[in-house]
């Protein structure tokens, strides 16, 4: 006959159970599970074990309320749609075990639901408090959820257990939290009533059945334009989102639990409050910016922000700095006695292509540059030579008013004797 399993407590995780009941039987855990399920078992999930019928069974209990009251699933699936969390729901109570596909299904959940958590926790009031009521203590969900720090019931810092996640996730042979001596935790530098509202939240969501909706995104942009995060222009300043909630949580707390802001504009919390982003979010990114916005002063903001497009161009700086640079090369350049050109100039400061298109914007760098092609060190000097024009009155002037020029003209062509000059005979 398969051997039975203590009733689970209210909030109790499935491994917890577990694990009391090793202890009850004093029965090494191969045993104990093969008991249990028929067969050798390995590797079994603390937080959401496979064959959740079988379990159920044992704990005489229906396998729905096994999966939604004392397994992580419902925080892992809380934030995605109703459909997808059926079909999570309906391959977690089948019968696992020969479908990889599944096996990998169940760690990703579990894997979501734990991010940045190392080891199991307990509060010691509450361990107290179980102790008189049902008398011995349990894991409770609530207590390993990410980001939870402080117990949601007493308010107090949680105490670190001796028990890692990979070998709860092994070894069931383990102590419950009464057994445990560690003392709380250093709680991070984060406001008090924001650590307990990540831990209230958190509770609230693992042990609800459905906390589901399927526009999320449209609820955080209504939420942000209610703590006055919106730009000029009405849209979202999604950037100053992600600015405002690190410098609320600090980066030393988002990196030890995985969720750091590198680039606001690009950050998660810029994605998750930004129009047309799509993408699943880990539930602790969810719970992190709902506690951020409960917790945000309301009202309107100041921000710093440029409307997007073409990036407005100060045009009166940049006439001064350009004007500076035409200056300066060519005082180096005539310190070296070299000649060059406007083009070569302004090629050289980058802003050829800029100076060319609005030279109306440029009044001190033109007036720089008409110094420049006045001096010795322009190639091309302002001004032009005079001109003769072909058959017009400066030449003939010209050739009047130089008579060395007609002498020489004069001189050079050859002399041909009039017949009227002939010398005269003494027959005439």
């Amino acid at each position: 006959m398969p051997r039975s399993l203590p009733t689970p407590y209210p909030d109790e995780l499935a491994g917890s159970v577990l694990m009391r009941g090793i202890i009850r039987c004093a029965l090494p855990q191969k045993r104990f599970l093969k008991e249990i399920f028929g067969k050798r078992m390995s590797n079994l999930s603390f937080f959401l074990p496979a064959n959740i019928s079988c379990l159920a069974n044992a704990m005489r209990i229906s396998p729905e309320r096994l999966l939604w009251g004392h397994t992580i699933f419902p925080y892992a699936v809380s934030h995605i749609s109703v459909a997808a969390a059926h079909e999570q729901a309906n391959r977690s109570l089948a019968r696992w075990g020969t479908n990889g596909a599944d096996a990998r299904c169940s760690a990703a959940l579990v894997q979501a639901a734990t991010q940045g958590v190392q080891s199991l926790r307990y509060c010691q009031q509450c361990v107290a408090s179980d102790i008189r009521r049902f008398g011995e203590s349990y894991w409770h969900r609530a207590h390993t959820l990410p980001g939870v720090y402080v117990c949601h019931k007493h308010g107090l810092a949680l105490c670190e257990s001796d028990i890692s996640l990979v070998q709860a996730a092994r070894s069931y042979e383990c102590d419950i939290p009464q057994y445990q001596s560690s003392a709380p935790n250093q709680l991070p530098e984060v406001p008090a009533s924001v650590l307990q509202g990540l831990a209230v939240l958190s509770a609230s969501l693992v042990r609800r059945r459905q906390d589901w909706h399927d526009d999320w995104q449209p609820q955080y942009q209504l939420f942000a334009y209610a703590t006055g995060f919106s730009a000029k222009w009405g849209e979202v300043a999604s950037s100053q989102v992600a600015k405002h909630l690190e410098a609320m949580y600090g980066n030393d707390f988002l990196r030890r639990l995985g969720c750091q802001v590198d680039r606001p504009s690009h950050s998660w919390p810029a994605l998750m409050v930004r129009p047309g982003t799509v993408g699943p979010f880990s539930p602790l990114k969810h719970v992190l910016l709902r506690t951020f916005f409960a917790h945000a002063t309301h009202g309107p903001k100041t921000f710093s922000y440029r409307p997007s497009g073409k990036i407005p161009r100060d045009y009166a700086s940049l006439d001064v700095q350009l004007a500076e640079g035409v200056s300066e090369l060519v005082a180096a350049a005539e310190r070296v006695g070299r000649l060059t050109t406007v083009t070569e100039v302004m090629t050289s400061l980058g802003r050829w292509s800029t100076y060319r298109h609005d030279r109306s914007k440029f009044p001190l760098t033109t007036a720089a540059l008409l110094r420049f092609r006045s001096s010795e060190s322009s190639e091309r000097k302002l001004g032009r030579r005079p001109r003769r024009k072909a058959g017009g009155a400066d030449t003939a002037t010209s050739k009047v008013s130089n008579p060395s020029l007609r002498g020489e003209r004069h001189s050079t062509s050859r002399e041909t004797p009039s017949p009227t000059c002939a010398p005269a005979t003494d027959d005439a």
